[in-house]
C-alpha cells in the first residue's frame, strides 16, 4: 500500500512541497500514478527518511525540547555566575592581601626613616656636647696655667 504525497506529507509531518524537493533531489524514491500521474510514496521509504509525526506528538516533542534547551542554557549561566563568583572573591581576597602587605611595608619604611633620623641625631648632640665640654675644660685649664703663672 502505497502514500499519496498529501497523506505522505501529513504522516511525515510536512509540507507536499517538501516531500516533492525531497523526491526530486534523489533524496527520497517514489512512483507515478499511471492515470494521474501523482506521485505515490511507500510508507517504508518515507519513514527511513523521515520519522512518524503525529501533529500533537510533534508539539508536545518542541515544546519539551525546548525546555531542554533553556534548561541546559540555565545551567551554562549558573555556572557562569559560579565562576565569576569565585573569581571575584579570589580578586578581593587578593587586593585585601596587596593592601595589607603595601600598608605593612610602609609601616617599616617609615620605621626605618624614624629610626634612621634619630640614629643620626642622636650622635650629633653627643659631638656637641662633647665639644662644648672640651671648650669649657680648655677654658678651665687655662684659665689654671694662666693663674699659676
Amino acid at each position: 500500500m502505497s502514500l499519496s504525497l498529501l497523506e505522505a506529507a501529513k504522516a511525515a509531518g510536512l509540507s507536499k512541497s517538501a516531500l516533492l524537493k525531497a523526491i526530486k533531489t534523489g533524496r527520497m524514491s517514489a512512483t507515478r500514478d499511471e492515470v494521474t500521474g501523482n506521485y505515490r510514496v511507500d510508507p517504508a521509504e518515507l519513514f527511513r527518511v523521515y520519522s512518524p509525526s503525529d501533529e500533537n506528538q510533534q508539539v508536545s516533542g518542541s515544546v519539551v525540547t525546548s525546555n531542554q534547551v533553556l534548561e541546559e542554557q540555565v545551567r551554562g549561566l549558573e555556572r557562569q555566575v559560579h565562576q565569576l563568583e569565585g573569581e571575584r572573591n579570589d580578586l578581593r581576597q587578593r587586593l585585601d592581601t596587596e593592601s595589607e602587605e603595601r600598608r605593612r611595608l610602609t609601616m617599616m619604611l617609615t620605621d626605618q626613616r624614624i629610626n634612621s633620623h634619630q640614629d643620626k641625631t642622636i650622635p650629633r648632640t653627643l659631638v656637641f656636647i662633647a665639644f662644648l665640654m672640651a671648650i669649657v675644660i680648655g677654658l678651665g685649664v687655662w684659665s689654671i696655667l694662666k693663674g699659676a703663672a
